[in-house]
């Protein structure tokens, strides 16, 4: 693990998450990709319960919808959040 993230993290619902952004060893940023946008997932709904400062997002290739739920998880297209980073 480096100090810009690390992948496929597991959480106890055995999810896989492609991306955990940390800065100083402390998540920042979790991050799921899907193709389409999809439900939130439960893994990725609990790492955000665990951590409620942290953004939380699900980034989707192809869908077109933008929007933060009621638990802060944003939906987001993936390019809109590429091109914050």
């Amino acid at each position: 693990m480096n100090n810009r993230g690390q992948g496929n993290i597991k959480t106890p619902a055995f999810a896989s998450f492609k991306f955990v952004v940390t800065e100083k060893g402390h998540p920042i940023h979790f991050v799921e990709a899907k193709l389409s946008d999809a439900s939130i997932t439960k893994g990725l709904s609990y790492l955000k319960s665990k951590s409620p400062d942290t953004r939380a997002s699900l980034a989707h290739l192809k869908g077109k919808k933008y929007f933060i739920n009621s638990e802060g998880i944003e939906h987001i297209p993936a390019h809109k959040l590429l091109a914050e980073m």
